[in-house]
């Protein structure tokens, strides 16, 4: 609300001094008349009023809009739709225009379609006006109009730009420069502030944009600065150490000299005498709303009634429960109302399912809960405690004082709700449960409401809603037939409707005749939940036998949640025979497409669906069937691990069973995007594995997906993964899996800073691979422990280790591993200035891996000679090994890679003297990490500013 009153004047604003019509991009997009916001349902109108508005006053082609309206495949009739969607958005804009009368919003230019808003009517065009009043203030020596205009700019900002869109519309050229333009305001703004003495504001503004750009290094330096001019000592050395450790996770890079700079400035700087807490993060976690929601007005009404009683400001925490059968609609009336009141708490909106009743696995416990709570609330991974006691307070201590809605979705009981609820006023808990959680009513002073089925005037209004109002007015008899038989259980007569509405042309009540005849006698029962089987049954029995055999071993999937891949290899089938599975399972309403190429099944229909599993499938098929679903996983995180890492050990696995269908991943994006995706059911399928006895792809597949989750700040993830994998490889005897599994403990404790958690392993993991004379392991272990030296400054014991690394790698005749090692201890000697010693080890490294395939570590090694060469003086060769290594990342598509040698490169042409090569490398660089999106973009376009100023 701060930003849209920034743009557009306050709510209560008369005419005359609020424009009748306003648009925003600068976060999610809105449209206000008068305003009131105006609803644009559709996907397209967004999206073309999204394009039109982040180039304001000019003509934008046809045929750039159709390229961003349809990427891939554009209809032959898509020039007549963009003509359709133009009148439907002119409609929106202009409601009052005539027919016939010219449009003065959206007007047709040439070739293309202008959006004409003024300054007052578009959030960026205001503030691009607000910088330029901002930059000429400033040039004039007016500093105090200067931060005046640059802070009204920056409350025209909401959230990333077009924050809502599809991914091509936020990465546009236009919206990636409105987000540099951005940045650059908040470094800007920053610098100012700190100048007059007002660091405080200039910390707020910097931790909001590094939330969103946490890699962003000017940032970080910069905010480092304003935390230390405003007290924060303490806190600004802590965001170097979170800043280098995820630059070294996620890049495997070191920081670079601005934020070194800082680090040390502060460092030699006197500490201050009371330190401040920083600006905490505002989540907003809630699902989206129901689509057409209608009714449950008696239950919002109480909801709303316990936010009353509370006061405004509340003086009390409001804890209300919402319970009831399954498939009752619990979730959808907790989810409709957050989204009602959400603006009253704007501190953020918190969600989470805590699989109370999740037949693929045990709940939720509460430790579990806190942690994803915390990293909702944007505690870095190294900043949550150990001990689950811990975690809880830090997560009551965030929330005091502060106004968060908190909804707990699907809670087995009280007890696991209890230890979840925020210590002071404030902040709402809605929870939803089967359960009837009288427990919170004894000890939390909860509200309690159990919802009933819907009335039969809310049952038609659903049903209406799936099939058609005129067809539901046609056949009333039927419809009543129809919600009878369903029990009005909302899940059940969402799964007829979807039937009924792929059947268009049969009568409802041949509908009504099919579920009355169908044999279901043995599947109804006394109580709504039991008698959602008879719905369940009917669409179930119509689906092909392929379909009924993925439906009911879905429901033996850990999260329910499946992709193509994964029901190929479930069932044994073809891939392409999976597709059409999962869309005759859609069409039947059994699974959801929550997202593109991704399917889930309720939890309702997936106990429903195991249950059906048991009764009819043998158990040697059903435990076939796991094997193949983890031999999948197993499989696929195998080949993407090995993307991330080409220099990883390979694990000696049993080849997968005949009928597993792996994706085919062939680029480390793809293998990121995989991981990311299945992140939740790889942790899932680790501990199914160890409760069932799969040992062997318990511990392999906790191997597999740890780089991905070390890289990626998953640690507490990764310390549970490698528990069961620790237990699971000491059960089998297997000393080298046992060994491993340590080393990736060991890792992630490092990366959490329990140094003292961390070196037990570290010494267990040696014995082990000592104990089992595997070389690789021990070359393993040793850089581990050459990397929490370094780490720690500590560059002669880690350049110690990385030599006791390089004699196991040769030993067991990695020579991948061996050249790495190579290039390693040159870095170290370059670490502690011996460059001669560091140019011999290079070259040494370079003759190893310039004959391997694969060019990635070579071009590495290049990368460090050009480095020596620069610290020895020696330009003209530090340019000659930039440019090799340059030229290897180009041939192996390691595109950032490449931008970082040409960074250095120019790094070199500066020193040498030779400007416009230094620019001309830079240029390049810059070029890369835009199409990237990469945060690295802001400190090379910096060198750039810097040459144009000398």
């Amino acid at each position: 609300m701060r930003a849209l009153t920034a743009v557009f004047g306050p709510p209560d604003a008369t005419p005359a001094h609020r424009p009748p019509l306003t648009v925003g991009v600068l976060g999610s997009l809105t449209v206000h008349r008068d305003g009131h916001p105006i609803e644009i349902g559709q996907p397209m109108l967004r999206a073309l009023l999204g394009l039109l508005a982040l180039q304001p006053g000019q003509t934008v082609s046809r045929e750039h809009i159709v390229d961003v309206l349809w990427p891939e495949n554009p209809p032959p009739t898509c020039l007549k739709l963009l003509q359709g969607y133009v009148g439907q958005l002119r409609s929106i804009l202009e409601p009052q225009r005539t027919p016939r009368a010219p449009a003065q919003v959206l007007s047709l230019v040439g070739n293309g379609y202008q959006l004409r808003l003024t300054g007052e009517q578009l959030d960026l065009a205001q503030f691009n006006d607000r910088l330029a009043r901002a930059r000429d203030a400033r040039t004039g020596g007016d500093a105090e109009t200067a931060l005046r205009e640059l802070e009204q700019a920056l409350a025209c900002w909401r959230g990333p730009v077009l924050a809502d869109a599809p991914p091509n519309l936020r990465q546009h050229p236009a919206a990636a420069a409105a987000a540099r333009r951005r940045t650059a305001a908040v470094l800007t703004y920053a610098d100012t502030a700190i100048e007059r003495g007002r660091p405080d504001p200039a910390c707020e503004r910097l931790q909001e944009l590094l939330a969103e750009e946490p890699l962003h290094e000017a940032l970080a330096a910069r905010l480092m600065r304003a935390l230390a001019a405003s007290g924060q000592r303490a806190a600004a050395l802590d965001l170097f150490a979170a800043t280098r450790a995820r630059l070294a996770d996620e890049l495997g890079i070191e920081p670079d000299a601005a934020l070194h700079e800082a680090y040390l400035d502060i460092l030699r700087a006197r500490p201050a005498e009371a330190e401040r807490p920083r600006a905490p993060a505002v989540p907003a976690q809630l699902p989206l709303d129901v689509p057409g929601f209608s009714g449950r007005g008696r239950e919002l009404r109480w909801l709303d009634a316990g936010l009353a009683d509370a006061g405004d400001p509340p003086r009390s925490l409001v804890v209300a429960a919402l319970t009831g059968t399954p498939g009752c609609g619990k979730t959808a009336v907790a989810v409709h109302w957050a989204h009602r009141v959400a603006h009253r708490f704007p501190d953020g909106q918190l969600y989470l399912d805590l699989r109370g009743f999740d037949p693929g696995g045990p709940a939720m416990v509460p430790a579990e809960a806190a942690r994803s709570l915390l990293e909702a609330l944007d505690v870095p991974p190294d900043g949550i405690p150990v001990s689950p006691q811990a975690q809880l307070g830090l997560y009551r201590s965030l929330l005091a004082g502060r106004r968060v809605l908190i909804l707990l979705d699907n809670a087995r009981d009280a007890e696991q709700v209890r230890p979840l609820l925020p210590g002071s006023p404030g902040c709402a808990v809605l929870v939803t449960s089967r359960d009837q959680l009288r427990g919170l009513l004894a000890t939390s002073n909860a509200r309690l409401l159990t919802l009933d089925l819907p009335s039969p005037h809310d049952a038609r209004r659903l049903l209406a809603a799936r099939i058609g109002a005129q067809r539901t007015a046609a056949e009333p008899a039927a419809v009543e037939e129809i919600i009878a038989r369903c029990a009005r259980l909302p899940l059940a007569l969402a799964i007829v409707g979807a039937r009924a509405a792929t059947r268009p042309r049969l009568a409802l009540s041949a509908i009504t005749h099919e579920l009355a005849t169908r044999n279901l006698d043995g599947l109804s029962g006394p109580d709504a939940a039991t008698d959602a089987r008879a719905a369940f049954s009917w669409s179930y029995r119509t689906l092909s036998p392929a379909a009924a055999t993925a439906f009911r071993l879905i429901g033996h999937t850990a999260t329910g949640s499946v992709t193509a891949d994964v029901t190929a290899s479930l069932t044994g089938a073809a891939t392409p025979a999976a597709h059409r599975v999962l869309e005759e399972l859609t069409d039947a309403n059994l699974v959801t497409e929550s997202t593109p190429g991704r399917y889930h099944l309720h939890s309702l229909l997936r106990a429903y669906a195991a249950e059906l599993s048991r009764a009819l499938d043998a158990t040697t098929a059903r435990r076939q069937a796991l094997h193949r679903l983890l031999d999948h996983h197993l499989a696929t995180a195998r080949t993407a691990a090995t993307l991330l890492e080409p220099a990883r050990e390979q694990l000696t696995t049993a080849p997968a069973t005949p009928g597993v269908t792996p994706p085919p991943l062939a680029t480390r994006e793809q293998a990121l995007a995989w991981f990311a995706a299945e992140r939740g059911t790889l942790l899932a399928a680790i501990r199914r594995a160890e409760a069932g006895g799969w040992d062997s792809h318990c511990w392999q597949l906790a191997h597999s997906v740890s780089t991905f989750l070390y890289a990626r700040g998953h640690w507490h993830d990764l310390v549970a993964a490698q528990r069961s994998a620790v237990r699971a490889a000491r059960r089998l005897g297997e000393r080298t899996g046992e060994g491993h599994t340590h080393l990736n403990l060991a890792r992630a404790y490092s990366a959490l800073g329990r140094g003292a958690r961390m070196r037990p392993h570290l010494r267990r993991a040696l014995a082990l691979f000592t104990r089992s004379g595997d070389h690789g392991g021990l070359a393993r272990a040793h850089n581990a422990i050459a990397l929490s030296h370094s780490r720690q400054g500590e560059h002669g014991r880690a350049l110690h280790h990385n030599q006791q690394a390089l004699t196991h790698y040769r030993l067991a005749g990695n020579a991948n591993g061996y050249g790495q090692a190579l290039n390693d201890i040159g870095w170290g000697y370059a670490m502690l200035g011996r460059h001669r010693l560091a140019l011999r080890y290079c070259r040494r490294a370079l003759a190893v891996l310039g004959g391997l395939a694969d060019p990635t570590e070579a071009a590495h090694t290049w990368d460090s000679l050009g480095y020596v060469h620069h610290r020895l003086g020696d330009h003209a060769r530090a340019v000659a090994c930039y440019e090799r290594a340059v030229a290897l990342f180009r041939e192996n598509g390691s595109r950032y890679h490449e931008a970082e040698s040409l960074t250095r490169l120019g790094d070199t042409h500066r020193a040498a003297g030779d400007g416009a090569a230094a620019r001309a490398a830079w240029q390049q660089a810059r070029d890369i990490l835009d199409g990237l999106r990469h945060a690295d973009t802001a400190r090379v376009r910096g060198l750039l500013a810097e040459l144009s100023t000398r």
